[in-house]
């Protein structure tokens, strides 16, 4: 390899690192109309309220299922996390489904 192709392919993979990071952190970009959420990607889950599909359709694209695991429900409860998260991303939650993520939460994952 030649000496003057190294930096280039350096910065090339630290630019691809960067984003996949990126990807994990912040989810794929928004589609046609500002929104990163698949249409009805949440109404065969909200007919059947179920909290566990619409957390894993809905909170799976901005970190891992791991990442809730650890989160210490005590320290910040699950209403205001939730309520927090939907202001900061933005997202088109009704009420009814961040409810029932809310409920999916405290009872998989209760404070310690």
């Amino acid at each position: 390899m030649r000496p003057q192709f190294v930096p280039v392919l350096t910065v090339a993979l630290v630019l691809v690192a960067v984003a996949v990071h990126a990807r994990r952190q912040f989810g794929p970009p928004a589609g046609p109309g500002g929104s990163a959420r698949p249409t009805g990607a949440t109404s065969v889950a909200t007919a059947a309220g179920d909290g566990q599909a619409l957390f894993q359709a809905n909170c799976t694209r901005y970190h891992s299922t791991a990442r809730v695991t650890k989160h210490d429900a005590a320290r910040e409860p699950w209403p205001q996390l939730v309520a927090a998260r939907r202001e900061r991303r933005a997202t088109s939650l009704t009420d009814q489904e961040a409810a029932a993520i809310v409920s999916y939460l405290e009872q998989t994952h209760p404070p310690r």
